[in-house]
């Protein structure tokens, strides 16, 4: 540990020498003088702190209250709660941030929250001269526990939560088979990171990365994570990191980002601030690599972002078939929507006898009036009209699994309502190999409220539930 870092720690009581949780309520760290306001948001791509090389980000798991990366996040939280209100760098501004200009439901979430983690990042630094430090990443499926460094009073990396510090989030949202079973085996562009828009805020539909882990684990852990304001809680720039880390570990697999234009030449304009607080502008296409900004991860290893997928020409649905539904969904209670499907037709789409190779089927449940609280899960069933809160996820009529994050107030933040679409190719193929497939189409949505949560308020009525392949 060198002089500079010795001291920093020790003036805000975090010296190495009997470290426990409760010595983290010492004196307010020590903060660089405000910065006087720049000349205007700077065009150029975002990149490493002057004299940073390229780090890695680490797991938190396993980190104790001591561990350096621990010590140095925990002075830069301090470091930012005590800057003026007026600086851009407060953690509250930071978070406001994110409550005025983050994208979700849509192909810009990805891009867009790894240029505000990398900006974050550099931030830390600059505040506690650290030039090597890089946040780590919380990975919630090897450990679904909020980490144990984020608890204690007067710690800063505490905060008020709903789960406790033994509580679980749901495997079926976060569990190892979800990432390796559903998430990183996509080679959608689309499928894995959200839909297109061509707007920053615009409604497309959420894949499921998005719809299952992400949106899952704001609400596990409640509080302000349940809320655009969530950055406040310092365990969500380690929450999203890991979220980063699954884009890298997509990409290392020989998945390409879209060609799109619009997704790559996309620019967020002053959405964030450089290390003395001015205003930057951010390409998609300049955070796509994240060596170029300064950082891998341990587990993903030295790769080449693969080439662009190529775009495809706007295509119709080769089947579609609609179904309109005015029944409010309850937590606890299963609620069958009856589509107007062919079904022999869906057999064959799935078939892997196709000459043509087989169709992708999905469900798009759309039109949603959005539940007043989000403390639920919805399971998306097939033809399973008995479903119950205690039916298995490994049911051979369960397709998948989404959670809301402040669908409610979306539109108060200029987002426009986005669609979810879960996947339901092998569902069929299961129930037609087995002919429980019948002749008769049923999706069921089944929300089930999370484990000592108030669900009250948490109906919401799905009124288009349509069953379309591609």
């Amino acid at each position: 540990m060198d002089i500079q870092r010795r001291q920093l720690l020790k003036s805000i009581g975090l010296g190495t020498a009997a470290l426990t949780l409760a010595s983290c309520g010492g004196a307010p760290a020590p903060t660089r003088p405000s910065p006087a306001p720049g000349p205007g948001p700077s065009p150029t791509p975002p990149a490493p702190s002057p004299g940073a090389q390229v780090g890695t980000r680490q797991s938190v798991i396993g980190m104790g209250a001591n561990h350096p990366t621990i010590q140095t996040y925990r002075a830069a939280v301090q470091a930012m709660r005590a800057l003026p209100a007026s600086d851009t760098r407060n953690l509250e501004s930071q978070a406001r941030i994110h409550q005025d200009r983050c994208p979700h439901g849509n192909w810009y979430f990805l891009p867009w929250h790894r240029a505000y983690l990398h900006r974050f990042e550099a931030i830390c630094r600059e505040l506690t001269g650290e030039n090597t430090f890089r946040l780590p990443y919380w990975d919630w499926s090897s450990d679904p526990r909020v980490p144990p460094p984020f608890w204690g009073q007067g710690n800063p990396l505490d905060h008020p939560r709903d789960a406790g510090p033994n509580d679980r989030a749901l495997p079926e949202m976060v569990g190892q088979p979800v990432i390796d079973n559903v998430v990183l085996p996509e080679t959608d562009f689309e499928q894995f990171a959200s839909g297109e828009s061509t707007t920053q805020r615009g409604g497309s539909f959420l894949g499921p990365l998005e719809a299952r882990p992400h949106n899952h684990v704001h609400n596990f852990i409640g509080g302000d994570m349940v809320t655009f304001m969530s950055p406040r809680d310092p365990v969500f720039w380690l929450h999203h990191a890991n979220v980063d880390r699954i884009w890298a570990m997509w990409n290392s697999r020989g998945n390409g980002n879209t060609s799109s234009s619009q997704w790559r030449d996309f620019q967020f304009n002053a959405d964030f601030v450089d290390t003395q607080g001015n205003p930057v502008n951010v390409r998609v296409t300049d955070v796509e690599d994240t060596r170029q900004l300064g950082y891998t991860y341990d587990d993903v290893g030295d790769f080449n972002v693969p080439a662009p997928q190529a775009v495809m020409a706007p295509q119709a649905a080769t089947l579609e078939f609609a179904a309109a539904n005015d029944k409010p969904s309850i937590p606890g209670r299963t609620l069958s929507v009856n589509v107007p499907a062919n079904v022999l037709q869906l057999r064959r789409a799935v078939s892997r006898a196709q000459a043509a190779g087989p169709n992708r089927v999905f469900v798009v449940i759309s039109d949603i009036d959005a539940p007043e609280t989000e403390q639920v899960v919805v399971r998306v069933f097939v033809n399973k009209p008995d479903a119950t809160p205690s039916t298995p996820t490994s049911d051979p009529h369960f397709a998948g699994s989404f959670a809301f994050f402040v669908f409610s107030h979306a539109r108060e933040h200029g987002h426009e309502q986005a669609s979810y679409r879960i996947e339901l190719t092998e569902t069929l193929r299961r129930l037609a190999l087995t002919n429980e497939l019948g002749s008769e189409l049923q999706i069921q949505l089944l929300p089930v409220g999370l484990a000592g949560r108030n669900v009250e308020g948490a109906h919401f009525t799905a009124r288009k539930v349509n069953v379309v392949t591609r």
